[in-house]
């Protein structure tokens, strides 16, 4: 469960690279994974600073900065088995190439996608909620609120074994 595999999807969307450290559910001792706004609430996933396929930890958290709604996993533990990490670079009806980066979990029944992806001039980060393969929710991150959704993220993925 823990590789980063190649998928080829369709996608008609672009990776945006720009929020202030402080809008992150992160701390000042980890490595900001993944972070953006979605409405007045913030999706992260963070990291210890040290990483290798054995040791540190990956968390997502989300809610308002001020108050943590959900945690996963709800400790901090190696998230080998509890992730799934995605990339793709799809080649495009008019031969453009695109870019696909997703990390899914699942709590219960219910499944999370963070998926960030980009072709041409347009782009698109997202939380997708699902439960029964069914979609409940897309939430749009704000494309000035994203920090992390492309290399640096992937970057940091493979530091844990996902590859």
């Amino acid at each position: 469960m823990n590789k980063i595999a190649r998928v080829f999807v369709p996608a008609c969307l672009v990776f945006v690279t720009s929020m202030a450290q402080g809008q992150t559910h992160c701390h000042s001792n980890e490595r900001v994974v993944f972070s953006c706004s979605i409405g007045e609430k913030t999706a992260s996933v963070c990291a210890s600073e040290i990483s290798s396929p054995s040791q540190g930890y990956l968390q997502y958290r989300f809610g308002a900065l001020d108050s943590i709604e959900m945690e996963y996993p709800n400790r901090k533990q190696h998230p080998q088995g509890l992730f799934t990490a995605f990339y793709g670079t799809p080649i495009m009806d008019d031969g453009s190439r695109a870019m696909i980066a997703s990390l899914a979990f699942g709590v219960n029944d219910y499944g999370y996608e963070l998926t960030t992806s980009a072709v041409g001039d347009r782009s698109a980060t997202e939380l997708i909620v699902s439960r029964a393969e069914k979609t409940l929710a897309t939430l749009r991150c704000r494309p000035e609120s994203v920090i992390n959704p492309d290399i640096s993220f992937l970057q940091i993925l493979s530091t844990f074994g996902f590859n």
